[in-house]
């Protein structure tokens, strides 16, 4: 068989998953494999179209896709996620349906699942003939066992492929999206949230001004009487996401530092808040990739709880009761920076006035 692999590290050849599907590979002479660098090579990816074409006619040509990727902070790399984003925007989600797939994801086993549901229900969605997944230690090439389980998942996996056996679908709630959000008048004051000397962030990546998101964070604004900043995402100037180099870890500087905005934007006006509330729209079963590149690219902090003790509130547009793991994820993640989330509301009220 023909199989595609997605590699989903920024780190392209010397990714430490590629080693497992190269392994697998190794192991299956009598199948061809063929990978596209996806994390590494998004920005060529995105900017050319010819390019995406290329790729997307080499899945349409395959026998079986197999998503390769390491964690990060949860769920998959950003670049992965913006290449997922583009299958729905170019309108290229023929080449995958009915394909069947697998996936193989290392960690150190921390939320690994959440990253693999995530991939399950983008299959899912993708209509997608999902065969199973795997999720490895970093160091389990290294062990006899776990190399043979490795082994044992992938002749399994692919020998229910070559048979053209049915597989097991879990279905999907359909992404239904909530009704147009119309914000009445803000209260005046004495009526308007006093925040004392706290200091209140609100960061959004709205794109739209009329979307539910930005009339979300306009309203939330204006509740607290205009004493809140708002920052967009989309204004900042954000190279690239983080590139796994772990670099960081020795003094928390970050080689990208002084090659955008992100950085200083975090240290000066993030870890200085007192409230941090969070906006985003929900996309294909997460946030956007401009969202994920934010949280992937906090790990210069590496894991030290940088906004220990904030509150944090969450505002999200978008079927978030559709998504369990998106909660899990947000929760665990405002967990591990031992903040204080104290809510997570989304724009799925019957109507305006209860929202």
């Amino acid at each position: 068989m023909n199989i595609i692999v997605l590699n989903g590290s920024p780190k392209g050849d010397l990714s430490a998953t590629l080693q497992y599907v190269r392994y697998v590979a190794k192991k299956n002479p009598q199948h061809e494999f063929s990978t596209l660098h996806i994390a590494r090579d998004i920005q060529k990816i995105e900017n050319d179209p010819q390019r995406f074409a290329a790729d997307i006619d080499q899945v349409a040509a395959a026998d079986v896709v197999l998503w390769s990727f390491p964690l990060y902070y949860l769920l998959v790399h950003a670049h992965y996620k913006r290449f997922i984003e583009l299958i729905w925007e170019r309108h290229a989600t023929a080449a995958f349906q009915g394909k069947y797939t697998l996936a193989i994801a290392t960690s150190i086993h921390f939320y690994d699942h959440t990253a693999l549901q995530y991939i399950h229900t983008v299959c899912d969605d993708l209509g997608m003939c999902f065969l199973d997944d795997f999720s490895a230690d970093m160091q389990d090439l290294l062990d006899t066992d776990k190399r043979h389980r490795l082994l044992m998942f992938a002749d399994n996996a692919l020998r229910t492929a070559a048979q053209q056996r049915p597989t097991f679908q879990i279905p999907q709630p359909a992404l239904v999206e909530p009704s147009p959000y119309r914000p009445g008048p803000a209260p005046s004051a004495p009526s308007a949230v006093d925040s004392g000397d706290k200091r209140v962030l609100i960061i959004t990546d709205a794109k739209d001004p009329a979307g539910n998101q930005a009339q979300m964070v306009s309203r939330l604004q204006a509740s607290f009487g205009g004493q809140a900043e708002v920052v967009n995402l989309q204004e900042l100037r954000i190279e690239t996401s983080c590139l796994g180099c772990i670099q960081c870890g020795y003094d928390n500087c970050c080689p990208l530092e002084d090659r955008d905005d992100f950085i200083p934007f975090y240290r000066d006006r993030v870890m200085t808040a007192d409230i941090l509330i969070y906006a985003g729209t929900i996309r294909d079963r997460y946030l956007s990739a401009r969202w994920k590149t934010f949280f992937d690219r906090t790990f210069f902090m590496g894991h030290i709880p940088n906004i220990k003790g904030k509150q944090i509130g969450i505002v999200l547009a978008g079927p978030l009761i559709r998504n369990p793991h998106l909660r899990e994820i947000l929760q665990a993640y405002f967990e591990m920076m031992e903040a204080n989330l104290v809510a997570i509301i989304s724009d799925e009220g019957n109507d305006s006035v209860t929202l």
